[in-house]
């Protein structure tokens, strides 16, 4: 949806909802992309922001055996999903992890309920009830993952896009990773925003040296191109000639 403004020269910020509990209360502002496919200025401090608004959110490592995958569904044609099929993603997924010996919930988006996968039992929980018993969150790059992990939940995540992408596996049939997310939480910190800081300007200075630099390498590959043209142009004149 952005690529004819970056073709343009421009440089997007993509105004998301944050990525911790309450979403509704944090907003991200991503550079030239949706979420993990998107730039993100350097965290800065010392985990300071974290400790003051997030940290309450951080459990261990949960480390006991749980006793199914939960998979999580997303809502078609969302924007993150890039043209693929979720509902035939949420089947092909389901079909490997059965294979695979995992018992597999399926956790639909709230506000689409897609169906339930054949060989997938239907969760009508809640997700704090549904990460209780799972070994393994597996999604395609919704940001329950990042719920998950914040959680203490072993995440499968299979597209970059995904948040939570840093401190997950990335196959079905990989090893769960359980990883030092110091570095990401401090990141996650520095890539949501309080509409108060996004009024008071906290979240503007922030990202305006990103921004104008990548404005500054727009304008100076459209001037590369614009020359590359130029010279071609005279070069098939003179052959011409």
């Amino acid at each position: 949806m952005h690529e004819p403004m970056l073709k343009s020269g421009r440089c997007v910020i993509v105004l998301e909802r944050g990525f911790t509990q309450p979403r509704r209360e944090w907003f991200s502002l991503a550079l030239n992309g949706l979420n993990g496919r998107g730039l993100f200025p350097p965290s800065d401090g010392d985990g300071s922001r974290w400790n003051r608004h997030f940290a309450h959110n951080l459990q261990p490592w949960r480390q006991e055996e749980g006793n199914y995958a939960l998979l999580i569904g997303q809502v078609p044609g969302d924007a993150a999903l890039h043209g693929l099929d979720i509902v035939a993603w949420a089947q092909r997924t389901t079909t490997k992890l059965v294979e695979l010996g995992h018992r597999v919930v399926y956790r639909p988006h709230p506000k689409y309920l897609t169906p339930c996968p054949k060989g997938a039992e239907y969760s009508d929980g809640t997700l704090v009830e549904d990460l209780a018993g799972a070994s393994r969150v597996v999604t395609y790059n919704s940001t329950t993952a990042v719920e998950a992990v914040l959680a203490g939940v072993p995440a499968v995540t299979l597209d970059i896009g995904s948040i939570a992408y840093p401190v997950a596996s990335h196959e079905l049939e990989a090893p769960l990773v359980r990883p030092d997310r110091t570095r990401w939480c401090n990141d996650l910190a520095w890539r949501q925003w309080s509409l108060a800081e996004l009024e008071d300007g906290t979240a503007w200075a922030h990202i305006r040296p990103t921004v104008f630099t990548l404005l500054a390498e727009a304008t100076a590959a459209r001037s590369d191109q614009k020359g590359r043209a130029t010279w071609d142009s005279d070069a098939t004149v003179a052959q011409r000639s």
